[in-house]
């Protein structure tokens, strides 16, 4: 159920984006991308919680998988862990794409190009919560279960 719900997340973000923009390009932004990449991964792995991950695919994949409760727990703290430098770089990104529109005020022509960049971290950091959020949710209703 979880991978329909990515899926139908995807799609919805393709259509609005494609309908009321014209291109799904206008939201992609490789300096962006690359940057948030670049923070939340090494983090994430240096964190040693990266070993959790596959559990998290399967338990998302497949609703009757279970483990024990040492191990929800430990999946737990990774997908918090990830909303957490999610956060954290998708703010860092934001600063930086404002100092970079303070840096610019003189040149009004890069003042749109400069806002949307800022506006392209922040949409980049909601879209990942959104598809974090049901996974932390699901993984905390496991952890109750077990009880």
């Amino acid at each position: 159920m979880y991978v329909i719900m990515v899926l139908c997340f995807i799609v919805s973000v393709i259509v609005v984006c494609g309908l009321s923009m014209g291109s799904l390009f206008v939201v992609f932004d490789a300096p962006t991308f690359i940057l948030m990449f670049l923070l939340i991964v090494p983090m994430f792995i240096a964190s040693g919680l990266s070993k959790e991950v596959p559990k998290i695919l399967r338990l998302l994949g497949n609703s009757k998988v279970t483990f024990e409760r040492s191990e929800y727990r430990k999946m737990l703290e990774a997908i918090s862990l990830l909303i957490k430098l999610n956060f954290c770089a998708g703010s860092f990104a934001t600063i930086v794409g404002f100092i970079g529109l303070l840096h610019d005020l003189t040149d009004i022509a890069t003042l749109g190009p400069n806002i949307a960049i800022i506006v392209i971290s922040i949409f980049y950091m909601i879209f990942l919560c959104l598809i974090l959020f049901p996974a932390q949710a699901r993984i905390k209703t496991k952890l109750i279960e077990t009880e």
